[in-house]
């Protein structure tokens, strides 16, 4: 047992040498753990994403509230869409939507006005939902060179982890103002992610320990791909940039030891 935490201590010790000797070279960018990181697409085709796309917050623990939002960039001739979303059922209950404001700048009365909601499928016991709003005239639809709002998700926080927020490739659509078959609107979609861990913590037991620092090595350098590296583990990635490298490192060495209840 005295010989196995030499060893952690050595290696911890060897863990803070190279975070300090990456910070002191310029060779680690810090910024980039930040805890939310907001989207703007540099790309000129049209968009829908998560956004922010990637929220790390260890404090939004089961019974808190966490927001994202459904938008879209680089978009002419929007007359109605629908977007399907899917999460990890056990970390995330779905709470209200908040519709944005993209097609209210139409002169045309839209569906939610209509309705006084946003047209919804939910389903929290599966994690899924669809949500769909039209302009409701034989007028032209909206177009947005920059980004906007399509609706905005609120989520009760369940349980300790992280998940993924994907987009229903299939059931996420757009629609322009002209008639059918030729009304849609060819869009990337980027998928979003949400994680309460501490930063670091491979093992999920609400503290970054040794434990931690063994998985986390074991990946080191490795990549989601695709293809994946042999040694990946997701697990491990702790900024969620498909890559275990010096940002994961570091956030492991500045947590360590930490825990929350």
């Amino acid at each position: 047992m005295r010989r196995k935490r030499i060893i952690c201590a050595v290696a911890l010790l060897l863990t803070l040498f190279i975070v300090s000797l990456n910070l002191s070279l310029g060779f680690l960018n810090v910024t980039e753990l930040s805890l939310f990181s907001s989207v703007t697409p540099a790309s000129s085709s049209t968009t829908v994403f998560v956004n922010p796309a990637k929220t790390l917050d260890e404090t939004k623990q089961a019974g808190s509230f966490v927001t994202v939002n459904v938008d879209v960039s680089a978009v002419t001739d929007l007359y109605a869409w629908q977007v399907k979303l899917n999460w990890n059922k056990t970390l995330l209950r779905l709470d209200e939507i908040i519709l944005g404001e993209l097609l209210a700048r139409s002169t045309a009365t839209t569906s939610s006005e209509e309705l006084g909601f946003v047209i919804n499928s939910t389903d929290n016991t599966v994690g899924v939902s669809m949500h769909a709003e039209s302009l409701l005239a034989a007028v032209g639809g909206v177009s947005e060179s920059g980004t906007a709002r399509l609706v905005s998700i609120r989520f009760a926080v369940l349980a300790y982890g992280y998940t993924r927020l994907n987009f229903d490739a299939t059931d996420t659509i757009l629609l322009n103002s002209t008639d059918p078959p030729g009304n849609s609107i060819t869009a990337e979609k980027v998928n979003g992610f949400f994680s309460n861990r501490i930063l670091g913590d491979a093992g999920y037991d609400k503290t970054v320990d040794d434990i931690d620092l063994f998985y986390l090595s074991k990946a080191f350098l490795s990549t989601g791909g695709p293809p994946p590296s042999s040694n990946w583990d997701e697990k491990c990635d702790f900024n969620w940039d498909n890559y275990v490298d010096d940002l994961d490192l570091y956030s492991l060495s500045v947590n360590f030891l930490r825990s929350i209840p």
